[in-house]
Protein backbone atom coordinates (compact mmCIF):
# COMPACT_ATOMS: atom_id res chain seq x y z
CA UNK A 1 0.00 0.00 0.00
CA UNK A 2 2.67 2.45 0.70
CA UNK A 3 4.62 1.84 -2.08
CA UNK A 4 1.70 2.33 -4.79
CA UNK A 5 1.28 5.76 -2.64
CA UNK A 6 4.39 6.97 -3.30
CA UNK A 7 4.27 5.94 -6.53
CA UNK A 8 1.35 7.99 -7.23
CA UNK A 9 2.32 11.26 -5.57
CA UNK A 10 5.36 10.93 -7.66
CA UNK A 11 3.49 10.46 -10.77
CA UNK A 12 1.57 13.70 -9.92
CA UNK A 13 4.31 15.38 -8.83
CA UNK A 14 5.39 14.86 -12.31
CA UNK A 15 2.69 15.02 -14.28
CA UNK A 16 0.02 17.45 -12.38
CA UNK A 17 -2.60 14.88 -13.67
CA UNK A 18 -5.67 14.91 -11.63
CA UNK A 19 -5.74 10.90 -12.28
CA UNK A 20 -2.80 10.41 -9.81
CA UNK A 21 -4.11 13.39 -7.42
CA UNK A 22 -6.61 10.89 -5.67
CA UNK A 23 -6.12 7.06 -5.38
CA UNK A 24 -9.81 4.98 -4.08
CA UNK A 25 -9.22 3.16 -0.93
CA UNK A 26 -11.08 1.03 1.43
CA UNK A 27 -11.20 1.90 4.80
CA UNK A 28 -11.93 -1.28 7.15
CA UNK A 29 -12.26 -1.22 10.81
CA UNK A 30 -8.24 -1.64 12.85
CA UNK A 31 -8.86 -5.23 13.38
CA UNK A 32 -6.27 -5.14 16.43
CA UNK A 33 -2.29 -5.80 16.65
CA UNK A 34 -2.66 -9.55 16.58
CA UNK A 35 -4.45 -9.93 13.33
CA UNK A 36 -2.26 -7.47 11.66
CA UNK A 37 0.86 -9.13 12.87
CA UNK A 38 -0.95 -12.55 11.14
CA UNK A 39 -1.19 -10.77 8.09
CA UNK A 40 2.71 -9.91 8.22
CA UNK A 41 3.23 -12.96 9.33
CA UNK A 42 1.18 -14.67 6.12
CA UNK A 43 2.39 -12.68 4.05
CA UNK A 44 6.41 -12.96 5.23
CA UNK A 45 5.52 -16.92 4.56
CA UNK A 46 4.07 -16.39 0.97
CA UNK A 47 7.53 -14.42 0.96
CA UNK A 48 10.09 -16.46 2.36
CA UNK A 49 11.33 -12.87 3.88
CA UNK A 50 11.96 -14.20 7.24
CA UNK A 51 14.59 -16.26 9.22
CA UNK A 52 13.33 -18.95 11.76
CA UNK A 53 14.70 -16.99 14.27
CA UNK A 54 12.43 -14.02 13.22
CA UNK A 55 9.38 -16.02 12.29
CA UNK A 56 9.93 -17.83 16.09
CA UNK A 57 10.55 -13.98 17.61
CA UNK A 58 6.82 -12.87 15.71
CA UNK A 59 5.39 -16.09 16.43
CA UNK A 60 6.17 -16.00 20.35
CA UNK A 61 4.83 -12.13 20.40
CA UNK A 62 1.86 -13.18 18.44
CA UNK A 63 0.95 -15.65 21.54
CA UNK A 64 1.67 -12.80 23.65
CA UNK A 65 -0.73 -10.38 21.73
CA UNK A 66 -3.44 -13.17 21.92
CA UNK A 67 -3.17 -14.04 25.76
CA UNK A 68 -3.68 -10.02 26.09
CA UNK A 69 -6.49 -9.97 23.92
CA UNK A 70 -8.04 -12.91 25.80
CA UNK A 71 -7.77 -12.23 29.52
CA UNK A 72 -4.07 -11.60 30.05
CA UNK A 73 -3.08 -15.18 31.41
CA UNK A 74 -0.47 -16.94 29.58
CA UNK A 75 -1.32 -19.40 26.70
CA UNK A 76 -0.32 -23.29 26.65
CA UNK A 77 1.41 -24.79 23.92
CA UNK A 78 -2.02 -26.45 22.80
CA UNK A 79 -4.06 -22.75 23.37
CA UNK A 80 -1.97 -20.84 21.33
CA UNK A 81 -1.98 -23.47 18.42
CA UNK A 82 -5.65 -24.19 18.79
CA UNK A 83 -5.97 -19.89 19.03
CA UNK A 84 -3.88 -19.70 15.90
CA UNK A 85 -5.34 -22.36 13.59
CA UNK A 86 -8.91 -20.49 14.52
CA UNK A 87 -7.52 -17.63 13.14
CA UNK A 88 -6.47 -19.24 10.24
CA UNK A 89 -2.51 -19.32 10.76
CA UNK A 90 -1.76 -23.36 11.56
CA UNK A 91 1.29 -24.74 13.51
CA UNK A 92 1.98 -27.67 15.26
CA UNK A 93 2.05 -28.18 18.76
CA UNK A 94 6.02 -29.36 18.00
CA UNK A 95 6.98 -26.51 15.57
CA UNK A 96 5.46 -23.98 18.46
CA UNK A 97 7.66 -25.81 21.26
CA UNK A 98 10.97 -25.40 18.72
CA UNK A 99 10.54 -21.72 18.57
CA UNK A 100 9.84 -21.32 21.91
CA UNK A 101 12.75 -22.85 22.68
CA UNK A 102 14.71 -20.67 20.41
CA UNK A 103 13.23 -17.32 21.35
CA UNK A 104 13.81 -18.41 25.32
CA UNK A 105 16.59 -20.27 25.65
CA UNK A 106 18.87 -20.73 22.17
CA UNK A 107 18.76 -17.32 21.54
CA UNK A 108 21.26 -16.49 24.73
CA UNK A 109 23.60 -19.33 23.57
CA UNK A 110 23.60 -18.90 20.09
CA UNK A 111 22.73 -15.25 19.13
CA UNK A 112 25.03 -14.70 16.22
CA UNK A 113 24.18 -18.33 14.62
CA UNK A 114 20.01 -17.10 14.53
CA UNK A 115 20.68 -13.86 13.31
CA UNK A 116 22.59 -15.91 10.22
CA UNK A 117 19.77 -18.14 9.53
CA UNK A 118 20.12 -21.30 11.37
CA UNK A 119 17.22 -22.93 10.77
CA UNK A 120 14.68 -25.47 11.83
CA UNK A 121 16.64 -28.64 11.08
CA UNK A 122 19.97 -27.05 13.10
CA UNK A 123 17.85 -26.51 15.62
CA UNK A 124 16.23 -29.91 15.51
CA UNK A 125 20.11 -30.83 15.38
CA UNK A 126 21.19 -28.73 18.15
CA UNK A 127 18.19 -29.95 20.43
CA UNK A 128 18.36 -34.07 19.69
CA UNK A 129 22.46 -33.28 21.09
CA UNK A 130 21.58 -30.81 23.99
CA UNK A 131 19.09 -33.85 25.40
CA UNK A 132 21.80 -36.86 24.84
CA UNK A 133 24.99 -34.81 26.06
CA UNK A 134 22.51 -33.88 28.91
CA UNK A 135 22.00 -37.38 30.19
CA UNK A 136 25.26 -38.84 29.38
CA UNK A 137 26.40 -35.56 32.07
CA UNK A 138 23.77 -36.55 34.67
CA UNK A 139 24.84 -39.55 34.23
CA UNK A 140 28.24 -39.90 35.40
CA UNK A 141 29.32 -36.28 36.56
CA UNK A 142 25.84 -35.82 38.08
CA UNK A 143 23.85 -32.98 39.41
CA UNK A 144 26.45 -31.09 40.84
CA UNK A 145 27.97 -29.55 38.53
CA UNK A 146 25.60 -27.56 36.20
CA UNK A 147 25.83 -28.84 32.50
CA UNK A 148 23.81 -25.69 31.35
CA UNK A 149 26.11 -23.25 32.33
CA UNK A 150 29.22 -25.87 30.47
CA UNK A 151 26.55 -26.00 27.35
CA UNK A 152 26.12 -21.92 27.37
CA UNK A 153 29.74 -21.21 27.74
CA UNK A 154 30.77 -23.29 24.64
CA UNK A 155 27.68 -22.57 22.40
CA UNK A 156 29.17 -18.65 23.00
CA UNK A 157 32.50 -19.52 22.33
CA UNK A 158 31.78 -21.19 19.10
CA UNK A 159 28.84 -18.99 18.34
CA UNK A 160 28.96 -17.60 14.99
CA UNK A 161 27.75 -16.84 11.37
CA UNK A 162 28.69 -20.13 10.34
CA UNK A 163 27.65 -22.89 12.72
CA UNK A 164 28.64 -26.11 12.98
CA UNK A 165 26.96 -28.96 15.12
CA UNK A 166 30.00 -31.20 14.65
CA UNK A 167 32.53 -28.51 16.62
CA UNK A 168 29.82 -28.25 19.67
CA UNK A 169 29.71 -32.18 19.75
CA UNK A 170 33.26 -32.26 20.35
CA UNK A 171 33.79 -29.59 22.49
CA UNK A 172 30.92 -31.40 24.70
CA UNK A 173 32.58 -34.46 24.95
CA UNK A 174 36.12 -32.84 25.48
CA UNK A 175 34.19 -31.00 28.31
CA UNK A 176 32.82 -34.54 29.72
CA UNK A 177 35.65 -36.34 28.98
CA UNK A 178 38.29 -33.92 31.07
CA UNK A 179 35.73 -33.74 34.13
CA UNK A 180 36.11 -37.48 34.27
CA UNK A 181 39.67 -38.22 33.16
CA UNK A 182 38.47 -40.19 30.36
CA UNK A 183 39.39 -41.21 27.36
CA UNK A 184 37.89 -39.09 24.21
CA UNK A 185 37.17 -42.33 22.62
CA UNK A 186 34.68 -43.82 26.01
CA UNK A 187 33.19 -40.47 25.77
CA UNK A 188 31.80 -40.41 22.36
CA UNK A 189 30.82 -43.58 22.63
CA UNK A 190 28.76 -42.35 25.50
CA UNK A 191 27.13 -39.80 23.55
CA UNK A 192 26.82 -42.04 20.35
CA UNK A 193 24.57 -44.32 22.43
CA UNK A 194 22.46 -41.63 23.99
CA UNK A 195 21.62 -40.09 20.63
CA UNK A 196 20.59 -43.81 18.82
CA UNK A 197 19.15 -45.12 21.84
CA UNK A 198 21.02 -47.91 21.93
CA UNK A 199 20.79 -49.06 25.87
CA UNK A 200 22.37 -48.22 28.74
CA UNK A 201 26.28 -47.41 28.77
CA UNK A 202 27.46 -45.60 31.55
CA UNK A 203 31.44 -44.10 31.70
CA UNK A 204 32.81 -44.36 35.14
CA UNK A 205 34.86 -41.69 36.55
CA UNK A 206 38.76 -42.17 36.46
CA UNK A 207 40.39 -40.23 39.13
Amino acid sequence: GNTRLRILRELYAETRDARFARAPCVVRPWPGESEVLLAHLRENDLRGDLTYFDKACAVMGLRDLLAAERDGSALSTQEAVDCLRDRGYALSTTTLWYMEFVVNSLATKLPKALTAGLGRRDVERFCALERAARAVWQKTIGEGESFDEALTALCRRLDGEVWDESSLRDALEAEIADRLNQSIHATRLALEVELTGGGPFVLPRLD
